[in-house]
């Protein structure tokens, strides 16, 4: 507070702006620009009383605006009034606009107010009504404001002083303001100590208000999480790291014949029927323990990490065996890849993914040709999600995987009766499934030429004719070929036709191998091991030794050769560090002379390859050429040129 002194000066300079104008010299800035806004207002400084004040409907409007605020703050402002009980204080709250909406305090300081300024409830102590207080500049600034009497713009106020201290939420916004009142004469104690109580209750409010705003943002985000919960499609169960239920939404508990409210806080694997390691990830079948009348399930886990990367819980998602054919039909046409995806920062990768995301713009057909395992499906996806037709459904045939007499039927499709062995109803051909997206012809140079004829015309017409029928049904679809051929060779050796070449070579390029573009060789280790190490749990990387056998190899097989090489190494790099003695025999071989034996491991790991593939098969010719991505023709041709035999399964489809 101020001395006689400067009272005195202050009073002068006071006098000297509400009577002659004048601007005020020695005087605070914050409180000469409230005095200049209170002039604006047209206060009058020879105030007498308080003429605004609300109607009590618009008393009781305000305090339902302001309930919240008002809960929080009148417990505080009773504490403080007990410790200030006897010294001559009141403490009132205002809202944004200055109307008092609660006040308690000393009775005869709160009787000073009432009898002098009609100070109650509803009251406006705005700046625009009464001139400078603490109140109107904390609004104005929201600052606190520490006492000030002197001060003040009219003359009836200056013998009491006040302080004030902005109520922010969350936001940093003033919502209220928190203000501590007395009169010069009858006040016992007016020190730093008082103010410094008043700014503690300030801070208890505001953490208040942040706490309630945590709570309620919570509960929001709870309902909506509640509701997403119910409202998902997928039967799902969240299981905590201790393998107990925390909750399951009322579709799990349909599939699994239970009570919700019964099983949360119950072991996850007895209502599974399953072991509570297999819940911890992965995908098993099991039998539900509590429900034996229900079918065997589809149970997939997926961990819940915390941000220090340990394990907190699982989601469980629960599948009968009808809905998991229903969704893995649906999956079957779909594209999952994007250029994203494809990993690789060589000149020849970028142009090839700058070039196909221009075509894919349109609907212009596409051929991609390139060594086997140089990733051409991947491409096609890529190509398909990049496109307007992204929504529509990706349908991929393999056309030396279809025997000859079959492949006009799975492109076309047939009606009822057909031929023997037609199924009842007829049979929607890839074109046909394609409608609105893509069909990918992989291997085209593989397919029958009278079939290339057909399609031919398909492409031509737009229109599909199933086998047995007269009727041509409209199809729109894009095409998109390939081949692990040069296209032009093929079609002078007369194995694609030139008219159908010239059709679905409208976009073409020619993928680099992994030897043309070893500078990606450790880009693409990297994203494997970065998959690997996430499903594992375990971090892997290479030794110096093995990086370098693995940039020396020529990758015949390209990526799905590396693919294979870095599948195997982390079955046996138990710590995560992948040495040379990890990876496959044929490679350290090759390492010793690379230029001398490129040959031999060239045809080594071909045949390797293909060893691995009908043993992963169980002899199946057709499951292996499609995990080798070529012909069954051309897989035969290999079984002779490297004298494999089949294993004997007892498989009546093996070899």
């Amino acid at each position: 507070m101020l001395n006689i002194e400067e009272k005195l000066l202050l009073r002068a300079s006071w006098k000297d702006f509400i009577e002659h104008g004048k601007s005020p010299v020695d005087v605070d800035p914050v409180i000469a620009a409230s005095w200049q806004r209170s002039m604006d207002w047209k206060v009058d400084p020879f105030l007498s009383g308080n003429c605004r004040i609300l109607t009590k409907s618009e008393l009781s409007e305000r305090l339902a605006d302001n309930k919240k605020i008002l809960d929080i703050a009148k417990p505080y402002m009773s504490d403080m009034h007990q410790a200030l009980r006897g010294l001559g204080y009141m403490l009132f709250l205002t809202d944004t606009e200055g109307w008092v909406l609660h006040a308690v305090g000393d009775k005869e300081i709160m009787d000073d107010f009432h009898e002098t300024l009609d100070f109650q409830l509803g009251v406006s102590w705005h700046e625009s009504v009464v001139g400078t207080t603490a109140v109107g500049i904390a609004l104005h600034h929201c600052q606190p404001v520490p006492f000030i009497a002197e001060e003040k713009y009219c003359l009836i106020l200056k013998d009491r002083a006040c302080a004030a201290v902005p109520i922010k939420d969350a936001n940093s916004g003033a919502i209220a303001v928190l203000g501590l009142a007395t009169n010069l004469h009858k006040v016992v104690r007016m020190d730093n100590t008082v103010f410094a109580l008043l700014c503690a209750a300030q801070a208890a409010i505001e953490n208040k208000l942040q706490l309630l705003h945590s709570k309620e943002t919570l509960q929001v985000i709870d309902s909506r999480y509640r509701k997403v919960f119910e409202s998902v499609s997928d039967a799902i169960v969240i299981v905590d790291c201790n393998g107990i239920v925390s909750s399951i939404n009322s579709k799990a508990a349909e599939i699994l014949s239970v009570d919700p409210g019964k099983v949360v806080n119950r072991p996850a694997a007895d209502i599974l029927g399953c072991n509570p390691i297999l819940l911890e990830t992965g995908t098993v079948f099991s039998k539900p323990a509590l429900s034996p009348h229900a079918p065997k399930l589809h149970i997939e886990s997926f961990s819940i990490p915390d941000p220090g990367g340990s394990r907190e819980g699982s989601v469980v998602v629960v599948r009968k065996p009808d809905i998991l054919a229903d969704n893995g039909a649906k999956g079957l046409n779909k594209a999952f890849y994007t250029f994203d995806d494809i990993i690789g920062e060589s000149r020849e990768i970028c142009e090839i993914k700058q070039m196909l995301s221009k075509a894919a713009k349109e609907s212009c057909p596409v051929m991609i040709s390139g060594e086997t395992g140089t990733g051409k499906e991947l491409f096609a996806h890529a190509v398909h999600n990049a496109g307007p037709r992204a929504e529509g459904p990706f349908i991929a045939i393999n056309c030396g995987a279809i025997p000859r007499e079959l492949i006009e039927s799975e492109l076309f499709g047939y009606e009822e009766g057909a031929f023997t062995g037609a199924r009842k109803g007829g049979h929607k051909g890839k074109f046909e499934q394609a409608s609105g997206g893509t069909l990918f012809l992989d291997e085209i140079a593989d397919m029958p030429i009278d079939t290339q004829v057909s399609l031919l015309r398909v492409l031509e017409e737009k229109r599909v004719t199933r086998i047995g029928s007269h009727e041509s049904i409209p199809v729109d679809v894009r095409i998109i070929s390939a081949t692990n051929r040069d296209p032009g060779d093929e079609v002078k050796k007369g194995n694609i036709r030139e008219d159908l070449f010239w059709r679905l070579n409208v976009i073409s390029v020619r993928l680099p191998s992994l030897a043309e573009r070893k500078e990606d060789i450790p880009l693409v280790i990297e994203d494997f091991l970065k998959k690997h190490s996430s499903s594992r749990g375990i971090s892997y990387a290479l030794s110096n030794e093995t990086r370098a056998i693995l940039m020396e190899h020529n990758w015949p097989g390209n990526i799905r050769e590396l693919k294979n090489v870095i599948e195997r190494s982390v079955v046996f790099a138990e710590d995560g560090v992948i040495l040379p003695r990890h990876l496959p025999r044929y490679l350290l071989s090759a390492s010793g002379n690379t230029q001398s034996h490129g040959s031999f491991s060239l045809e080594e790991a071909e045949r390797q390859a293909i060893v691995q593939a009908l043993m992963k098969s169980k002899g199946n010719i057709t499951e292996a050429a499609e995990l080798l991505g070529i012909a069954r023709n051309t897989l035969y041709n290999k079984l002779r040129k490297y004298n494999i035999d089949c294993p004997n399964t007892g498989d009546p489809r093996a070899c």
